[in-house]
Formats: C-alpha cells, sequence, structure tokens
C-alpha cells in the first residue's frame, strides 16, 4: 500500500513536471537548489532553525492537504503514510539538517514531522466559521471564501500568533511569509468562464481590477501585524517597509501566475508549485533575482492569455 502511494506521488511529479515544461523545470530546481544551501548556512549558524522548519512545512502541507479521508479509509495507519511521505518530501532537506548539525537535531527534525501527523488535524467545514470569516470577505474576493472554509483557522491562529509575538525582532514577518504560503493555496483552482466574463473587461483591465481587490484585502489582513510591529521595532523600519513591499509583490505574482496559464474551471498543480517558490522569495531574498523577472513574464503571459478569453471585450 505505502509503495503504491509512493508511487502515485512520483508520477504526480512528473505529470507537474511536464506541465511546466523544461525551462520552468530548470529555473524551478535552481531556485531550490539555492534554498537548500542558504537553510544549510542557516542551520549551521543556528540549528534550532531546523525544527522550526520542518514543523512548520509540515504543518502547512498537512492542514491544507485534502486526501486525508481517502488514506484514512485505505489504511489502518495513516499517520505512517503520512510521515513517510513526508520524509521523502523533505530527503535533501534532511540531508542537509544531517551533515550541517548534530544528529540530535535530525532527530528532533523527523520527531517534529512525526508529531504533527500523529496530530492528524484537518479544518472541517463548519457553518459557524465559515459565517465568521466570510464576513469579512467581500464577495469579489471568492477564492478567499473557497480557501478560509479548509485553512481559515489556520491562517487566524497563525495571525494571532504573529500580533502577540510583534516584540520579537523577525518572528512576525517570518509568520507572515507562511500565511502567504498558505494563502497560495487559495489561488490553486481556476473559475468558470462566466465568472471571468461577468465584468466584461478587457484582459488589462480585468487584471488590474483584480489585483486592486485583493490586494486591497490582504493589506487589511497583514496591516494591524505590520503596524504593532513597526511601532515596536522602530529601528528596524526600513526592514518593515522592505518586508511590505516584497510581500505585496510576491503576493500579486501568485496571482499574476494563476492567470498566466488560466484554463477555465481546470487547476494546474504547476502553478502551485511556482507560487509557492514565488512566496518563499518573500522570506529568501535572494530568490527576487529570479522571481521579479518571472512576474514581469508572467504579467505579460496573463495579458496574452486573458485576451483569448475576454477579447471581445477590447
Amino acid at each position: 500500500m505505502l509503495l503504491r502511494i509512493l508511487n502515485i506521488r512520483l508520477l504526480q511529479l512528473w505529470r507537474i513536471s511536464k506541465e511546466l515544461g523544461v525551462f520552468r523545470v530548470f529555473v524551478s530546481g535552481l531556485i531550490i537548489l539555492i534554498i537548500l544551501l542558504y537553510l544549510r548556512n542557516a542551520f549551521i549558524y543556528n540549528q534550532n532553525l531546523t525544527i522550526l522548519v520542518c514543523f512548520f512545512l509540515t504543518t502547512i502541507i498537512h492542514s491544507l492537504r485534502k486526501d486525508k479521508k481517502i488514506i484514512s479509509s485505505i489504511s489502518i495507519f495513516p499517520a505512517f503514510i503520512y510521515f513517510v511521505e513526508y520524509v521523502a518530501y523533505f530527503l535533501p532537506l534532511l540531508i542537509i539538517i544531517a551533515f550541517s548539525t548534530n544528529i540530535i537535531y535530525l532527530i528532533l527534525s523527523l520527531t517534529s514531522i512525526f508529531l504533527v501527523v500523529l496530530l492528524n488535524f484537518q479544518c472541517s467545514k463548519n457553518i459557524a466559521t465559515i459565517s465568521i470569516f466570510s464576513r469579512f470577505v467581500p464577495k469579489e474576493n471568492f477564492e478567499w471564501l473557497a480557501g478560509l472554509r479548509v485553512g481559515g483557522i489556520f491562517i487566524f491562529l497563525f495571525w494571532i500568533l504573529a500580533l502577540f509575538l510583534s516584540f520579537l525582532p523577525y518572528i512576525s514577518l517570518v509568520i507572515l511569509c507562511v500565511i502567504l504560503l498558505m494563502l497560495n493555496s487559495f489561488y490553486e483552482f481556476n473559475e468558470p468562464l462566466n465568472i471571468l466574463v461577468i465584468n466584461e473587461y478587457d484582459a488589462k483591465q480585468f487584471l488590474k481590477t483584480k489585483l486592486k481587490q485583493h490586494i486591497k484585502f490582504y493589506l487589511k489582513l497583514i496591516a494591524p501585524v505590520v503596524v504593532l510591529y513597526g511601532i515596536i521595532n522602530y529601528e528596524l523600519w526600513y526592514v518593515t517597509i522592505c518586508f511590505c513591499a516584497v510581500n505585496i509583490f510576491c503576493f500579486s505574482t501568485i496571482i499574476i501566475n494563476k492567470y498566466a496559464s488560466y484554463k477555465p474551471t481546470k487547476g494546474i498543480s504547476a502553478n502551485i508549485i511556482l507560487s509557492l517558490l514565488i512566496a518563499i522569495s518573500n522570506i529568501i531574498l535572494p530568490l527576487l533575482i529570479f522571481t521579479i523577472p518571472f512576474g514581469l513574464i508572467s504579467y505579460k503571459q496573463a495579458i496574452t492569455n486573458l485576451n483569448y478569453y475576454l477579447d471581445d471585450f477590447n
């Protein structure tokens, strides 16, 4: 059973690689390599980061995955399957931890992964929870309405944590980056064509309006944390301003990337991989060397792609 599931994951990885294309696979691989090298240096400097990185990555993936009921129905020990899957996903990271730190930190990192899967948590689509969150979400932001049904409670908990840890330098900003990683899943699936054309905008006007609506709401989400952090850590004002600029750019690029390969009612797995790498560049700034050109290229691709569907409104 375990080998069959791992084989399915390999087939999914192959399908995603085909969707990405040779050039994007090469760029994505290069970005992942830079991330791993960056983490290697960070782990040497602070070995405790190994546990935090493994814990946060596992928490994000485990809270957003949608196949828990299926795996629970076909396996007596679903937690073991989750654990082996995550170890396979994080194998390059775990190898770096093994060679860059004490063996104890590798054991603790594996333990943090196992503890997360033991909890086997999942956001239920509770009507009360949905109604609380949906009060604050404009109807135009339908991706948020759908996404909050799955990960709303976790985003809220991370947001509260960021607010309470504002007195610590950088911690709140890192947590906001984690929230951005979770928001990435909101833009996994494409809306039907009738929703895309409802306002009768041309491609440029549609993208401009879309970005304006979503950035405006996103700013409302992060503003309390950023303002409080900026007041408490006023001596790091330049870090706060730089973070806001990069964070908004990464968020915008995630949205643009969705429409660069838009197909009605379909979700493209490759987009999620790219968007995750874009979101991570908010933490690892050298990745902006790739993210900024990619964002500009994706914008042109999005306009060209949307013109096919919105040509009647030009």
